[in-house]
């Protein structure tokens, strides 16, 4: 038997300059929903996450929620947003000799926090995610899987009733994703509702209700195995090989730290990666 509804998408879609980006979306958001939603590359997901997250209105369709529903979104998107509010506010030019450390870690932290947020909890999400050396860092100088903890950290003192994360561990060495998938537990724990959106479905073995997010709408499915059921007859998807994986995750290692990460580095892959 289902829990209290959330939220209610019914035919949604967003178009772009007159595009149709995503359409048809029809899904029901209840208490205790453990969500997973798998798409390719370039399939929408982070524009499905910023819709499901509310933080994009719909073009079409409608929505129906509770009232007073908070839902807070963990995505590269936002990650980019924050590193470009950095940038535009850096005073590194009228520093003779200095950098602009922009805002640190404990400074986002500061403003997330509520009056329904103690110390206590503060500190006992910065010891759960082992965070506590990064807590003076500017946030431009932290690694890939750094600044994915700390937004998680950063979500989590806001108390939302729905969180969701998109590509929850990608480009995170096998250290930090270990960890991170043992922590989801207790992140389900934290929220009324957990939505994980990944390019990869073993991201999503655990999860209770499964989504394929193709042609720019979404389809319930019993499982994984069933998605992949699916695109094993549907010649036109295919699933990903993950070759070049290492590369990304030794670039990003949380052993990392102090280089600046608004600057973009290209990677040369290997002749296999880009043939397979």
């Amino acid at each position: 038997m289902k829990e209290k509804e959330l939220i209610e998408f019914i035919n949604a879609g967003i178009s772009i300059k007159r595009k149709e980006k995503l359409k048809e979306i029809n899904i029901k958001i209840y208490e205790d929903d453990f969500i997973g939603i798998y798409g390719l590359n370039g399939s929408g997901k982070s524009l499905l996450a910023e819709l499901l997250g509310m933080e994009m209105k719909v073009t079409a369709g409608t929505i129906s929620k509770a009232s007073n529903l908070k839902l807070s979104v963990v995505s590269s998107a936002e990650r980019k947003r924050m590193l470009e509010e950095d940038r535009y506010n850096d005073d590194s030019e009228f520093m003779e000799g200095k950098t602009d450390p922009g805002r640190s870690v404990s400074d986002i932290f500061d403003i997330a926090v509520n009056e329904n947020v103690t110390k206590n909890e503060r500190d006992k999400y910065i010891e759960l995610f082992s965070i506590e050396h990064i807590l003076d860092r500017g946030i431009k100088f932290l690694s890939t899987g750094e600044f994915r903890k700390m937004m998680i950290v950063r979500s989590l003192l806001s108390k939302p009733d729905i969180l969701l994360i998109d590509d929850p561990y990608t480009g995170l060495d096998i250290n930090t994703r270990n960890k991170l998938e043992e922590q989801m537990n207790f992140i389900r724990n934290e929220v009324k509702s957990l939505i994980l959106l990944s390019g990869r479905l073993d991201d999503l073995k655990d999860v209770g209700r499964c989504f394929l997010l193709d042609n720019m709408t979404l389809n319930e499915f019993d499982d994984t195995q069933s998605i992949k059921n699916e695109i094993s007859k549907n010649s036109g998807l295919i699933l990903p090989v993950h070759k070049a994986d290492k590369l990304v995750e030794n670039k990003n290692d949380d052993t990392q730290s102090g280089t600046e990460l608004i600057k973009t580095v290209k990677i040369p892959l290997p002749a296999t990666a880009l043939s397979s």
